[in-house]
């Protein structure tokens, strides 16, 4: 009977506590030197804030200049002076596929740029509305190439074809 009342007791548990999904975040290609971050976020993660790190494969190549939360974000200070970071002012929650989480700028020549956090940050991460609670993440990063670059990878395309 005890063993019957632990299992039932466990089940429920599990039937009762939210199931954690995993947010997906995608850094896309803007116009010029931008990158557009845009996460997946299931309602089962909805969150109240965000905090992230661009890390560039060529820091010699490109140089981060600033970021520009989405209209869902109110912008924030972040510890580490990236100010990659937005928060949701009442308090609500942000959830649904493809929400802009906000624009990151560039100058330089072009790099390969990651999205992620830093280990142990409690400032970085995806926040839920539950005290010091945070949602998984995966990240995808992207090539941020000069705009000149583009042009001439173009103009290469259109004499190939020609051929």
């Amino acid at each position: 009977m005890k063993i019957r009342l632990v299992c039932c007791a466990a089940l429920l548990g599990l039937l009762i506590s939210p199931a954690m999904a995993d947010i997906t975040v995608t850094l896309e290609k803007g116009a010029g030197l931008t990158g557009l971050v845009y996460a997946d976020i299931p309602l089962q993660d909805a969150i109240v804030g965000f905090g992230l790190d661009a890390i560039i494969d060529d820091p010699a190549g490109l140089s981060y200049v600033g970021f520009v939360p989405g209209p869902a974000f109110d912008p924030v200070g972040s510890p580490d002076g990236d100010g990659i970071a937005g928060m949701v002012f009442p308090s609500d929650v942000v959830y649904g596929d493809g929400v802009l989480l906000g624009t990151l700028t560039f100058t330089g020549t072009g790099s390969w740029v990651d999205l992620g956090v830093t280990a142990g940050d409690l400032t970085e991460g995806f926040a839920l509305p539950f005290p010091g609670a945070f949602a998984t993440a995966t990240f995808t990063g992207a090539y941020i190439p000069e705009p000149a670059a583009l042009v001439l990878l173009a103009l290469g395309a259109l004499a190939l074809r020609r051929r």
